[in-house]
């Protein structure tokens, strides 16, 4: 989230990239030639289509409309004013990152679907960049 000029809030997607020269992401053929390959590691480009075609899957699974993507921006973490993460996937590994875990959570649902039957917890804050 990120307050504009005009007092009006603008929200979003952040999707942080830290492809592994030696993962799966970086033995694939990269599409759109790589696009952002140079910018964040080989691999970035793959991650990057991975996670948006699953954004939409999960749009479609969940009967949900899909919201309207108006494109993609390289910003600093200083741009962003608050975030809020409650998953991280790492690897095949699920991290939640609550402060709480709420047992009657729709996320388990979702998950156990999936036979992800073992997350961890690593309850973190927010913190502020200085860059």
């Amino acid at each position: 989230m990120r307050q504009r000029e005009n007092e009006l809030w603008e929200s979003g997607i952040a999707h942080f990239i830290f492809p592994d020269p030696s993962g799966k992401e970086a033995q694939v053929p990269p599409p759109f030639n790589g696009a952002y390959d140079h910018t964040f590691g080989k691999g970035a480009t793959a991650m990057l289509m991975g996670f948006q075609d699953s954004l939409k899957s999960s749009f479609a699974e969940a009967k949900f409309k899909s919201p309207p993507i108006i494109g993609l921006d390289i910003r600093p973490l200083s741009h962003l004013q608050s975030i809020q993460m409650f998953l991280m996937a790492l690897g095949s590994e699920i991290v939640v990152l609550g402060q709480e875990i709420r047992e009657n959570d729709p996320t388990w649902t979702q998950l156990t679907s999936r036979k992800i039957n073992r997350v961890y917890h690593m309850p973190t804050i927010l913190v502020r960049s200085s860059e």
